[in-house]
């Protein structure tokens, strides 16, 4: 999960670039920041942590877009400009 997150931000500056293969770039740069994915996956993380012992399919999903509606009203939207 700390790798998810790690490749998130360090890809961050690359999100909406396409065909980019140099693999000579510095991994964190001044506007390196973490995005959506990075939330729902933490998120994700929560509810595994939440419903690690239950069997029933709709509790976790219950949880899961609860988990979602938590961390995603706390996301901040950033100007890349």
């Amino acid at each position: 999960m700390i790798g998810a997150i790690i490749g998130d931000i360090i890809g961050s500056t690359y999100e909406f670039i396409d065909n980019v293969k140099d693999k000579n770039f510095e991994l964190f740069v001044p506007y390196s920041m973490t995005t959506d994915d990075s939330i729902m996956t933490l998120a994700v993380g929560q509810v595994l942590v939440n419903t690690y012992k239950e069997k029933d399919i709709k509790k976790i999903q219950k949880e899961l877009v609860k988990q979602m509606q938590k961390f995603g009203k706390n996301i901040r939207i950033q100007d890349m400009d």
